[in-house]
């Protein structure tokens, strides 16, 4: 059996035979942005290389894997290899030449199984920024059939038309609508955690965060939604008066909860 990914922007599939449905297609596609992010600099709050390099559109995420592919000799590709099979599928690639502005050919690595997943990674990670591609009615086009219809006195037979787009605005908002990208960033990059606790020589315990890979079917890790995020920092520190206060406050909750250490 397989399972047919399609690239929306460039109309290319592929087909996987280690995903089984689009639930395992997004589990793989939110691995794979934690693993992008961290190779595109993200973790240093640096939310426009993520606009350019990769929500720019799969154009802009041609290279992405040979960017992957840097960092420490490709042991991140290697790693994601051993952990599941279906990792070799997304890296499988094919030479391919062009022919550059100078007229000269150039030769470079294509990878068709990627190529299909990257509009839905593109898409995963604008949603960090809560920039996400929102289907939207053209002005002119809406314009031109009320005019036809009004020609024709005719209503408008709303049901007809998808007005979820733009009616739902009117009552609905989201809570991070008023931060910063950077805060945006900040609370949609952060990974599920779990303590580990070393006992040194002299008895002392040394306490690590180290990554939770056990919420992905594929072992990688996931970033805790943004709004989660937001909404544990809101409820648990909201009633801190003053700087000090909240020093405590976060100071106490990071011997429960890795989030916020």
């Amino acid at each position: 059996m397989y399972y047919t990914v399609t690239n929306t922007d460039n109309k290319h599939s592929a087909e996987f035979s280690h995903i089984a449905d689009i639930g395992e297609r997004d589990k793989l596609v939110r691995g794979l942005s934690y693993f992008i992010l961290r190779a595109f600099g993200i973790d240093e709050l640096n939310p426009n290389v993520a606009r350019v390099k990769i929500t720019g559109g799969t154009d802009k995420m041609k290279s992405t894997v040979d960017k992957l592919a840097e960092i420490n000799d490709g042991s991140i590709i290697e790693y994601l290899k051993n952990q599941h099979p279906v990792f070799e599928e997304v890296f499988e690639k094919v030479q391919k030449e062009h022919k550059g502005k100078d007229g000269k050919v150039v030769t470079y690595n294509y990878y068709p199984k990627f190529d299909a997943l990257s509009r839905h990674i593109a898409d995963y990670i604008s949603t960090i920024f809560d920039t996400m591609r929102k289907p939207k009615i053209e002005d002119d086009d809406t314009r031109t059939q009320i005019d036809d219809q009004d020609e024709q006195s005719e209503g408008i037979d709303f049901k007809a038309n998808d007005t979820d787009h733009w009616d739902k605005a009117a009552y609905e908002f989201s809570k991070l609508d008023g931060l910063m990208d950077e805060v945006k960033l900040f609370f949609g990059t952060i990974p599920y955690g779990v303590y580990e606790d070393v006992k040194n020589e002299d008895g002392t315990v040394t306490r690590t965060v180290i990554t939770d890979y056990n919420r992905n079917t594929f072992g990688c890790p996931e970033f805790r939604p943004a709004e989660e995020v937001w909404s544990l920092m809101v409820n648990k520190f909201h009633t801190a008066s003053s700087i000090e206060e909240l020093d405590k406050m976060l100071e106490e909750c990071v011997a429960i909860d890795p989030l916020y250490a």
